[in-house]
């Protein structure tokens, strides 16, 4: 796959009969395509209407990493101008998807900005309605036989997980692709973009992905498969295996508490999910259900099922550790889960509260399987120091590992829902360690400094 730069000089071959190759297979321009010019100099470059377009933006890109200026002109609202330039320039030339591509990266740049926004929509196909690709024909969803990866499983004992009989501290991430998360995760799944992905992921060291799988995505007819979404989540197995990332999968996504308790139907759903890869050693756990918070009955109901659900998890699976992640009544679990996962937002010094108090219910190893913060409501630099400092406490408390939510911003074109699009700036679409346009952010200074031993 081409990419955004790649297809842009694709297409000027055919514009311009250029001969000159790609400056690499993937179609990437190395970071030293501009290898020691100044910031005056790039921005010359950047603001000259007689340079093309692709030249433009990626001097104007290296000044706005560099956090430089263009005298003294905020470089943020040039490389905007002229991403709406390049979109233009795309959308006339009839590539139509750089040209989307184009018009994300200014709304992630400036998410206010109102001229990509009415560009976008322009583009925006219309909203039709999808048709099932599964019947409730039993023959129509049989599914085939799964072939494991190769490799060897991680066990656990009262501190953490081990790997070939070493410690494996769990340096994860939650993630969906940066452009199909939540409801669009295995439905408009790219597997470029999740490879691409992932190796972004594990070339930062991190070695744990939390994955979601969405109930109503993976079943049709209650509780038979939908071929579709299996494959592709078989696929995204397999290159997960391909960078050595192991896998925290999150079941039951986007199921209310009641019904899951009260329904058969997800306890089968359930069921066929772990018998199915009951052999497969890439996948680390079973975080069986996450949910923000429970408390009175409900919480009753939740205990029951929970302690029904694992032993016929058991039953076929005696391979993979269970844990649930239940906010603030994660601590109830404890004698029925192998470990103990609870997330936290707020201070650290909340965060040093909470693991006291777990240590001080169950001994039980600790993950704290999500903590993130949104450069929508903080800076980069806040992002970067809270994550330091969240860091430091799971060391000095001795969790197994943590999962910082999430990987890649997600654009405004993603989460919203048609014909709203491409939908209000808001929290959400900024946790990520590296935004959607896959610059990274500060924040990765900590994930570095971390794993690294600083």
């Amino acid at each position: 796959m081409l990419g955004r730069v790649g297809t842009v000089f694709v297409l000027c071959c055919l514009l311009w009969a250029c001969a000159t190759p790609l400056p690499n297979d993937a179609g990437v321009i190395p970071a030293t395509v501009i290898p020691t010019d100044d910031d005056a100099t790039l921005c010359e470059r950047g603001t000259n209407a007689t340079v093309f377009v692709e030249a433009r933006v990626v001097a104007l890109e290296t000044v706005y990493r560099r956090r430089g200026t263009c005298n003294g002109v905020d470089t943020a609202q040039l490389l905007y101008d002229t991403y709406i330039i390049a979109g233009d320039f795309m959308r006339d030339a009839g590539s139509r998807e750089v040209a989307i591509a184009y018009y994300e990266d200014a709304i992630t740049l400036l998410p206010e900005g109102v001229i990509a926004q009415a560009r976008l929509a322009d583009l925006s196909p219309e909203v039709t309605e999808t048709p099932s690709n599964s019947t409730c024909d039993t023959d129509t969803v049989r599914l085939p036989d799964y072939v494991p990866t190769e490799g060897n499983f991680a066990t656990l004992d009262d501190f953490g997980f081990l790997v070939n009989n070493a410690g494996y501290p769990i340096y994860g991430v939650n993630y969906y692709p940066s452009q199909s998360p939540f409801e669009k995760f295995l439905v408009e799944t790219d597997l470029d973009a999740v490879a691409t992905e992932f190796g972004f992921i594990a070339d930062a060291g991190l070695n744990t992905v939390r994955l979601f799988l969405h109930s109503d995505v993976l079943f049709v007819c209650d509780a038979l498969p939908n071929p579709s979404a299996f494959a592709m989540l078989e696929e995204i197995i397999r290159l997960a295996d391909a960078v050595d990332l192991r896998l925290i999968m999150v079941l039951n996504v986007g199921v209310d508490a009641q019904s899951l308790f009260l329904d058969d139907v997800y306890a089968q759903q359930t069921d066929f999910i772990t018998q199915r890869y009951a052999d497969e050693s890439r996948i680390l756990a079973w975080d069986i259900y996450e949910i923000d918070s429970l408390d009175g009955t409900l919480l009753d109901a939740g205990l029951v099922w929970l302690a029904d659900i694992v032993l016929r998890i058991r039953q076929a699976d005696t391979a993979h550790p269970i844990t649930v992640s239940w906010g603030t009544a994660t601590g109830t679990t404890a004698p029925l889960v192998d470990f103990v996962s609870f997330q936290h937002v707020g201070s650290n010094e909340a965060l040093r509260q909470t693991i006291a108090n777990l240590q001080a219910s169950t001994t039980r190893p600790l993950l704290l399987s999500s903590i993130g913060y949104s450069t929508f409501d903080v800076g980069e630099i806040a992002q970067r120091d809270n994550l330091f400092s969240a860091f430091d406490v799971a060391e000095n408390t001795d969790l197994m590992g943590w999962a910082v939510s999430w990987a890649f911003d997600f654009p405004r074109t993603a989460t919203c829902i048609p014909p709203d699009c491409p939908g209000e700036a808001q929290a959400i679409n900024q946790f990520g360690l590296w935004n959607s346009t896959y610059f990274p952010k500060l924040s990765l200074e900590a994930i570095t400094a971390q794993i690294n031993g600083r």
